[in-house]
């Protein structure tokens, strides 16, 4: 479901109409090649798309470009993840605060002005 609303959302950015049975079947051809990226990095990669990253789209935009780019965006997320092993550097861990540690953080704060 998360990758038929990402691939609908795409879509939709570009104007594309494109059937359920396309939109279906490229979700799960894009999940299964692909299922290593994770939720961030499928969420990193519709914020690139959408920036621009892969260039101009002139005229029709369509599936096989689609999986073209998420196939250049698959190569350097590998490429950035053997240099992180590679290193043992966590340059790309992530820097949010988990949910539980900011509501802590949060009465702490409340008890501290008391």
């Amino acid at each position: 479901m998360f990758m038929n609303a990402i691939i609908t959302q795409i879509a939709e950015y570009y104007g594309a109409e494109w059937s359920d049975l396309t939109t279906k079947d490229l979700s799960k051809t894009l999940y299964f090649d692909n299922y290593s990226l994770g939720l961030e990095g499928w969420i990193h990669f519709c914020k690139r798309l959408k920036s621009g990253y892969f260039g101009k789209v002139y005229g029709k935009f369509t599936p096989a470009m689609l999986v073209d780019y998420v196939n250049i965006y698959y190569s350097e997320w590998q490429e950035q993840h053997a240099t992180i092993h590679a290193n043992g550097s966590n340059r790309f861990t992530p820097q949010y605060t988990p949910i539980n540690e900011a509501i802590f953080n949060l009465k702490m704060l409340k008890n501290n002005e008391n």
